[in-house]
């Protein structure tokens, strides 16, 4: 095989962050190479120098034996570069066909406006990531994990030589993952070069060629996955191969703190749903089945067509987010750049956002006030960073997400909904928020989880209810738990 990409010295810094230190990497066509590491180690950097999207301080990009001097995402297309981002760079208010056709330098200019062509190509590569999807659908309309699988398709459809992969299966569910690597292997076999960036061990080990670990920016080094085990990349990533689990223990869960009583929106049918006080309830199934639906509404982000609410055994009445806020509920999305953060602003501005009337002195904001509280819960989640006034996007995606819980949590919610929130988090981060989500349990909050991945349901939580198709398929208490269980109440039709 021959190298098809190769970086010499690629240095980059943010305003006193040094995200990445002389990396010297090579990539060949035909090969699966992982990049993998913690949050922060400089990653989805790496790949969006590769692809354009941002500039190296120092260094050499050379591809196809041709250095590239100037470079952008349209630059890099034409030369055979594709990617799929961590933060999917689709536009919700276009179509499905316009977005894939849009830009697409494979797809002759006349499609167009030829629908029944357009229509054509669309489908060919929705059908390949599993998706049957009409092409006039609002993309704003869809999932995270429906956008995910589009973004895929999308660069499928550019017929490239590289293909950069950014977290591709962060929010998919298991199902959903393994036509991902179905596709990654497909590429290998028609000599396309797949650079796939992950913080997951498990699928990098089943996926990759050769794995390169990078680590505080730094490369800590390549090397063939036939010559590594799951402990000896944990090592390489964290410098230790003791990382932290968390697992839930049976408690007396006996104090009733949520209920949904036949509860109907569009989507949900006739829910029945209860949660106790200091119970860690999870959410099991597949991309559409209704579970985020279910925070959307208990949130009064979507209108109830019938059934109602008791907090405390008393009906409550959730129109709006701030009906939701006041009753003591908190949602944390599963998209924090469409619905959870504001990346422009800084770390203080958004954590602060959910409790700004409780720092208001005679109509200003009390910074001291609000200064002391961002920091005391910025601690409290861990979150790594150099300032509060740093701009959220000049986080990694792990500490992006702790932003977002800081946020969650300054209003001292008593029921917590999180939407798979540990989306493209490594594995020490990972433990990081489950210990947070335990200690929250111990408190007495109630948590209900929504987790693409069932074994961090199985590992986290009191009880688990699988969604399918709207209703509730299924219920598992602790002890019934099973992998295989879970998946078939998600998958029968």
């Amino acid at each position: 095989m021959d190298n098809i990409l190769q970086l010499n010295g690629i240095d980059k810094r943010y305003d006193g962050i040094h995200a990445l230190k002389s990396i010297d990497l090579k990539f060949k066509s035909g090969e699966i190479h992982s990049i993998i590491g913690e949050n922060g180690a400089g990653k989805s950097t790496l790949g969006k120098i590769i692809y354009g999207i941002v500039n190296p301080d120092k260094g050499r990009i050379i591809y196809s034996e041709k250095e590239i001097t100037k470079n952008n995402p349209v630059i890099a297309q034409k030369l055979g570069i594709s990617m799929v981002t961590q933060e999917l760079d689709l536009f919700p208010n276009l179509t499905l066909s316009e977005n894939i056709a849009i830009n697409n330098f494979s797809l002759n200019e006349k499609f167009i406006v030829n629908k029944k062509l357009l229509s054509a190509f669309y489908k060919n590569y929705i059908k390949k990531v599993g998706l049957n999807l009409p092409g006039d659908i609002k993309l704003g309309d869809l999932s995270v994990g429906e956008l995910q699988l589009i973004s895929i398709a999308r660069a499928l459809s550019f017929k490239h030589k590289l293909i950069i992969m950014d977290e591709p299966t962060s929010a998919l569910t298991e199902e959903s993952s393994e036509i991902v690597y179905n596709i990654v292997r497909e590429l290998r076999k028609k000599n396309i070069a797949v650079i796939y960036i992950s913080h997951n061990i498990n699928e990098v080990l089943a996926l990759s060629d050769q794995v390169t670990v990078l680590r505080d920016g730094k490369t800590v080094g390549t090397v063939p996955v036939q010559n590594l085990n799951r402990n000896e990349l944990i090592k390489m990533m964290a410098g230790t191969s003791e990382i932290n689990k968390n697992k839930q223990k049976m408690i007396n869960l006996s104090e009733d703190l949520l209920e949904m009583q036949k509860l109907k929106t569009d989507k949900l049918h006739s829910i029945n749903l209860k949660l106790k006080r200091g119970e860690i309830l999870g959410i099991a199934g597949l991309v559409g089945s209704g579970r985020a639906e279910l925070g959307n509404t208990l949130f009064g982000l979507k209108k109830i067509l019938s059934g109602k609410f008791l907090i405390n055994n008393k009906p409550v009445i959730i129109r709006n987010p701030r009906d939701a806020i006041k009753n003591g509920i908190m949602l944390l999305p599963e998209d924090r750049k469409k619905s959870g953060l504001f990346f422009s602003m800084s770390i203080k501005e958004n954590t602060s956002l959910s409790i700004l009337e409780k720092v208001f002195r005679l109509g200003f904001i009390d910074n001291k006030d609000e200064l002391n509280k961002v920091r005391s819960m910025n601690d409290r989640v861990l979150l790594r960073y150099n300032s509060v006034d740093d701009s959220v996007d000049l986080l990694s995606g792990g500490n992006q997400q702790k932003v977002l819980l800081s946020k969650c949590l300054m209003s001292d919610p008593k029921i917590l909904f999180l939407n798979n929130p540990t989306r493209g988090i490594d594995i020490k981060s990972k433990s990081e928020i489950y210990g947070l989500i335990h200690s929250l349990s111990k408190q007495g909050t109630g948590i209900i989880l929504i987790s693409s991945e069932i074994e961090e349901l199985i590992d986290n939580c009191h009880r688990i209810i699988v969604m399918n198709k709207g209703i509730q398929s299924d219920e598992y208490q602790y002890g019934q738990f099973s992998n295989q269980k879970i998946l078939h109440s998600a998958t029968m039709a």
